[in-house]
């Protein structure tokens, strides 16, 4: 029973397809790098490499695909696995013994628990200076000098943050508006908010006396909707994706696992680095820290490496882009005081693969090593990009009938499927039908009260012209010819009873402006014409009236004695005072 229980599973561990070669692609969030590796019984080589600068992740997919089937010239195998920096890394201290494992749901809740605040902060390495600089719009030392600018610009003390890179490197001329659209649009793929946190881990061997009760666990995250961008992305061309690795200490896979001495590793990339201590399926340190500027200098790695450094350490690895090896080797080995070497790659079939970035082949590399079982099991943390397709060949006593099943299914769901599709269009058209009749009934009325509303607005704009002219009649009726009733015989009288015996008026008349009065007249004496504008101004008190103006002049009357001829204006008493102020 024991033997048979063996055998079966030995035959589950069979895999269909070409057996040891595998897809592995590698992003750096601005380019998509791919390589197929095959493992022979000891070795590892990379028939083809190929990589694309496209934006959309499908079409960067499709792009590096076209390229391996044009170098290899046979059929591609079906899945891949995925490096992407949008996977975090972490070296855990969980009280989980690795020899009495928990379910899969509890190390996912314990794991995903201390990886979320380490992936909020991985967003930080996708900002624009990091994008323009990585897709080659902007060198080290343009985006130290667009930093410089901002914090000029911004002020002493008030930070950069109303200040902005992209406009700042469009001011000096470093980019162009196309550019920085680009990178905006990059930018929004690569960075996901509030994106649910899917873990993997693998246990450290650490050596440990048996009442340790914490221990080694080596931890990978990526967001759930990066995942599936990619999975998505991958299946547009027939491709499964199976695992996401983290791309910082993928190379760490490459390194030699025999022998009892520790490795360590100094693991470069854009925005942040690594130095990891320990052996493939060992680690027992893992420091991660972000890039000044997006370099990281043989200072910043020097720091680190010097913390964990032991004495047993003979040689440091570095993975690192190929233009800085030289800089940052020579820099690390003077202040480490150890030999500093590139992390091993394996041989190059593919002549594109001389031009790949060092680092990039070395965590390719250390990836496809990992996948195809060259390296220890724990060496390296993954994340489940989905679960594995069923092996349908274990069951090939059901494929007749699957097959005669899947054939009538088909035809009796497409069948059904047309029935359906017709009831709804049914269903769709009378509903429509019953909307526009519904829509034309409302026009129908809507028009027929927008008729009534303007005619009502016509005999509206009528009635209001009618009471206008009535409150006009109203007004002439209470303030000019009720008060006129009293005030123009009142204003006689009081003229009347002014006039003495010296005095004849000629002309008594209303202002055109009903606005005053106006006498004309003659006086014998001067005497006389003064006392009766005295008098006079007198008697119109009570109306509110006053003599406002007054011309005496010599000469004859309409009796032709010589006298003085008078001309009076006679204006209310308000008015008379404004003109005074």
């Amino acid at each position: 029973m024991a033997e048979k229980s063996n055998f079966l599973a030995r035959l589950s561990n069979i895999k269909m397809g070409a057996p040891g070669s595998q897809l592995v692609f590698e992003t750096d969030g601005f380019t998509l790098f791919g390589a197929l590796a095959h493992a022979g019984v000891a070795s590892l080589e990379l028939e083809a490499v190929a990589a694309s600068g496209a934006v959309e992740f499908s079409t960067a997919v499709g792009e590096v695909l076209t390229q391996l089937k044009a170098q290899t010239k046979k059929k591609l195998p079906k899945k891949a696995v995925l490096v992407t920096p949008s996977a975090i890394i972490t070296l855990l201290e969980l009280p989980v013994d690795p020899a009495k494992p928990r379910t899969k749901a509890q190390m996912s809740e314990l794991v995903r628990w201390e990886l979320e605040p380490l992936f909020a902060q991985q967003n930080e390495i996708w900002s624009i200076g990091a994008l323009l600089m990585g897709r080659g719009y902007l060198s080290a030392e343009q985006r130290r000098a667009i930093v410089a600018e901002m914090e000029l610009r911004a002020g002493p003390g008030s930070g950069r943050s109303t200040v902005r890179f992209g406009e700042v490197a469009l001011d000096l001329g470093y980019i162009n508006r196309e550019q920085i659209d680009e990178c905006l649009a990059l930018q929004e793929k690569l960075v996901l908010f509030d994106d649910e946190v899917i873990s993997g881990w693998a246990p450290q061997q650490v050596q440990s006396d048996e009442e340790r009760e914490q221990f080694y666990w080596l931890a990978a995250g990526v967001g759930d909707g990066m995942r599936k961008q990619w999975v998505n992305a991958f299946r547009k061309h027939g491709i499964f994706l199976r695992w996401i690795y983290p791309q910082l200490g993928s190379a760490f896979g490459m390194l030699d696992s025999a022998g009892d001495r520790d490795h360590m590793l100094v693991d470069i990339r854009q925005e942040q680095f690594a130095v990891l201590r320990g052996r493939p399926g060992s680690l027992v340190a893992l420091r991660i820290e972000a890039c000044r500027d997006g370099q990281a200098s043989p200072d910043d790695c020097s720091g680190l490496c010097h913390e964990q450094m032991r004495p047993d350490i003979e040689t440091v690895h570095l993975a690192v882009a190929d233009a800085l090896y030289e800089q940052v080797s020579q820099g690390l080995s003077r202040r480490l005081e150890r030999d500093v070497s590139q992390v091993p790659v394996p041989e190059k079939r593919a002549e594109p693969a001389n031009a790949f970035p060092q680092s990039v082949l070395a965590s390719l590399a250390g990836a496809a090593a990992h996948t195809l079982g060259h390296v220890h099991t724990h060496a390296l943390p993954r994340v489940e990009a989905q679960p594995p397709k069923p092996p349908v060949w274990k069951r090939k006593e059901l494929w007749p009938y699957a097959a005669a099943a899947v054939v009538l299914m088909g035809t009796v769901g497409f069948d059904l499927h047309i029935r359906y599709k017709v009831w709804q269009n049914e269903q769709r058209l009378a509903q429509l039908d019953a909307e526009y009749e519904e829509k034309l009934q409302v026009k129908k009325q809507a028009e027929s009260t927008a008729s009534e509303v303007k005619i009502l607005e016509t005999k509206l704009a009528e009635k209001q012209s009618q009471v206008e002219r009535l409150h006009q009649t109203l007004y002439v009726l209470d303030e000019v010819i009720l008060q006129r009733q009293d005030l123009v015989p009142g204003i006689l009288r009081a003229i009347s009873e002014a006039v003495g015996d010296e005095i004849l008026l000629d002309i008594v008349e209303e202002a055109e402006n009903q606005a005053g009065f106006h006498l004309v007249g003659w006086a014998l004496t001067d005497t006389g014409g003064q006392l009766f504008l005295n008098r006079l101004n007198k008697t119109l008190s009570r109306w509110n009236y006053r003599v406002s103006d007054t011309q005496v002049r010599s000469g004859r009357g309409r009796l032709a004695a010589q006298g003085y001829n008078l001309e009076v204006w006679l204006t209310p008493v308000s008015s008379v005072e404004g003109e005074d102020g």
